[in-house]
């Protein structure tokens, strides 16, 4: 029993010698190095931060001029300003945009292509403290408008509306209708579609001297084209222009209708090929007859 209380005692020894706590000493040293090392990692930090700070404002780093290249009808200091505004600002109040090195290309062309009739942007280069901007414009074919003159969105040739227009006088520029409400930013026409009319409207002008103010489409499918002196050309995409053009130069030319040559009718419609309707006269060839020196020949048509 003795021995049995003695081995129990000796265990008991043991194990609080294996458990017994480090010298205070040696607490204290661990934590100053901690201390140290965490002084140490601050500082470096703190070193870096206004060596960055101080490195990035390096006058001969710093953009000073923005030269801006393309403008066409915008005027320059727009796009300066906006270019200005972008670069005063900076990363984490650290580092400014104007630093050469770290410069803010995406959001100086995002900024510049929010500018209304804006098409495309590029950096061109940076160089002796000089940020050149290259830009360009859309460029403006067409109106498309709600009613013939009244609430118009600029068109570019592909159809797309880039830019809200002015109430324009005369024209300048041929109104679009399809029944949809114009709307900047958005595809009013396709580009197909754009080609063209356009082309179909300068053909009528040159080869026949009719002048085209309007061009409504209806259910992408019937277009007329509406003059200056209010009558009306009614052609359809299933139809090639240059078949609808030399359906329309067969008629205007032949004598039997030397006074529709000028505009004095109320509508020609060349939507049916072969079969063309003027006014309220319809007029019956084969494509022969239409291209080729045959007289046509006049029906009235029924009311």
């Amino acid at each position: 029993m003795s021995r049995q209380i003695f081995k129990t005692g000796y265990l008991a020894r043991r194990q609080r010698r294996k458990k017994k706590v480090p010298p205070r000493s040696a607490t204290q040293g661990l934590l100053l190095k901690q201390v140290v090392i965490g002084t140490l990692i601050t500082l470096t930090l703190i070193g870096i931060i206004v060596g960055v700070w101080y490195g990035s404002r390096i006058e001969s780093l710093q953009i000073k001029i923005i030269e801006v290249v393309g403008s066409k009808t915008i005027p320059e200091i727009v796009v300066q300003a906006v270019i200005e505004e972008v670069l005063a600002g900076d990363y984490f109040k650290v580092v400014p945009y104007r630093f050469a090195l770290t410069l803010p290309d995406d959001a100086v062309i995002a900024a510049v292509l929010n500018i209304p009739r804006v098409k495309e942007v590029r950096i061109e280069r940076i160089k002796d403290q000089i940020l050149t901007v290259a830009f360009t414009e859309y460029d403006p074919v067409a109106l498309w408008c709600a009613e013939l003159a009244t609430s118009c969105v600029f068109l570019d040739s592909s159809g797309y509306a880039f830019a809200p227009a002015p109430a324009l006088m005369g024209n300048a520029f041929i109104r679009y209708q399809n029944g949809v409400v114009p709307t900047v930013g958005t595809a009013g026409f396709s580009e197909p579609f754009m080609t063209d009319s356009q082309f179909f409207s300068q053909q009528l002008e040159t080869n026949l001297g009719l002048f085209v103010q309007g061009v409504e489409i209806k259910d992408d499918i019937d277009i007329s084209y509406v003059l200056t002196t209010g009558a009306k050309v009614k052609t359809s995409t299933r139809m090639e222009a240059f078949d609808s053009l030399a359906n329309l130069e067969s008629i205007l030319t032949n004598d039997a209708f030397l006074p529709l040559a000028d505009g004095d009718f109320h509508y020609i419609d060349l939507r049916f090929g072969d079969r063309v309707f003027v006014s309220e006269t319809e007029v019956l060839a084969t494509s022969s007859d239409m291209l080729g020196e045959g007289v046509l020949e006049i029906i009235e048509a029924e009311e």
